[in-house]
């Protein structure tokens, strides 16, 4: 009888020990691969996407040169002379792996012409390359200070409930993002950075565009997103939130922050895919190092940006490289 206990504790303690070298062999295999082990905790792998501002065959400084900012092609151009062009990039987006797309833009009406027309033919050939359409609104002046929009029924407001409004009814419109943050030196932080004034204008949505609605930082203000406490009604509002950087710390330090996030980041003039790669490698993987917190989704990349070349912006991080676009999803898989 002891004999068989004996035995049986053998073979128990056996197993265990089994188990443990396997898993420890699989940790350090895994590791081996750079950071496919942790992606898998914290990163989707099967969906994100790439900002989009000018078609890569028709880039030019025109428009910010004439209108402020390059993002003014939606609101002056007649985009039906760049159909073509706009397609080519649509396809190339979609068979690099891409979900959906980014397209930045300005907030205007109806009174200019070209404008909601604009936004329909993007709309179109999205949907006809299989992408979705994440629409991130940078208001600009328009109608008034950007950030008033923050206050419920001002002109601003006014507008920009009118265009998500029209966005969230297109066949493929994912998401609606709105750019949140300016400098203190410029504006007030009161102004916009106030907890009270958040909620009220979140809570002042209606129901089709808050169940869209994404909150849009960039890199120069999210110190004091931070400090000034919204940080805790994003979560509170389950409000998904991308926030745009570009260092490895400026990663690390916002990556477990948001309930529902996208990291928006991009790698500066990579001469081929190869090399946009190891730079995402390089800039990404030192953050990949750990669960979320309970209750947080997956992060989703988006990557800035699909050509920037030309364009009047003066930076260059195109993913479009000489030797195709990249994808960070694909730079995983192979690692």
């Amino acid at each position: 009888m002891d004999g068989k206990l004996s035995a049986s504790i053998t073979i128990i303690i056996v197993a265990l020990a089994t188990l443990l070298i396997m898993s420890y062999l699989r940790l350090i295999t895994l590791k081996g691969w750079g950071y496919l082990r942790v992606v898998n905790l914290t990163l989707n792998k099967s969906f994100d996407g790439i900002v989009y501002i000018l078609p890569s065959s028709n880039s030019t400084p025109y428009w910010k040169k004439n209108y402020g900012d390059r993002i003014f092609f939606y609101v002056y151009a007649n985009l039906s002379l760049y159909r073509d062009s706009i397609a080519s990039d649509f396809k190339r987006i979609k068979n690099a792996g891409y979900s959906f797309i980014v397209v930045v833009i300005p907030l205007a009406d109806e009174s200019f012409q070209y404008y909601y027309p604009n936004l329909n033919l993007i709309n179109e050939l999205a949907y006809e390359n299989g992408l979705k359409v994440m629409w991130a609104v940078f208001p600009k002046w328009y109608f008034g200070p950007e950030w008033d929009y923050l206050h419920v029924n001002s002109t601003v407001y006014v507008k920009l409930i009118e265009l998500l409004n029209y966005l969230t009814t297109l066949n493929g419109t994912y998401k609606v993002a709105v750019w949140y943050g300016w400098s203190p030196q410029t504006v007030p932080l009161s102004t916009w950075c106030n907890p009270m004034m958040l909620r009220n204008f979140i809570n002042s949505l209606p129901q089709q565009v808050r169940s869209k609605y994404v909150v849009w930082i960039d890199m120069p203000f999210d110190k004091y997103v931070n400090e000034c406490g919204v940080v805790n009604v994003i979560n509170e509002l389950n409000i998904p939130t991308v926030t745009e950087e570009y260092s490895t710390e400026g990663i690390r330090t916002w990556y477990n922050t948001f309930k529902k996030q996208y990291i928006t980041t991009g790698i500066w003039n990579a001469s081929s895919v190869e090399a946009w790669c190891s730079g995402f490698d390089k800039l990404i993987n030192p953050v990949l190092n750990g669960s979320l917190k309970q209750g947080y989704e997956p992060r989703i990349l988006i990557v800035w940006i699909y050509w920037d070349v030309n364009d009047g912006s003066g930076e260059l991080y195109r993913a479009l490289t000489p030797s195709g676009l990249a994808n960070p999803l694909r730079c995983i898989s192979h690692s």
